[in-house]
């Protein structure tokens, strides 16, 4: 087991909601679970908060969004698309 001063650690703690988020890069997903394992606290963390989101996605479900709300949401995105 790393001490929580370890580099790794932090970097761990970084890419955790981006690893929930599904928008971390495949070798730092790599990265997360080679060293998140060092430290229980970390991948709890990650265990609930991957269950939570999953029990959510299932309670909700996906609906579809209004065309005006998604072009809304584009043109502040990106200012440069406005159609």
């Amino acid at each position: 087991m790393l001490p929580k001063d370890s580099p790794h650690y932090s970097r761990c703690l970084e890419l955790l909601p981006l690893v929930l988020d599904s928008q971390a890069s495949t070798e730092d997903v790599d990265f997360f679970h080679q060293y998140a394992v060092n430290w229980p606290e970390v991948l709890d963390c990650y265990e609930k908060e991957k269950a939570f989101r999953e029990t959510l996605k299932i309670k909700l479900g996906r609906f579809n969004a209004p065309d005006d709300l998604l072009s809304d949401i584009r043109k502040h995105i990106n200012p440069q698309n406005i159609s």
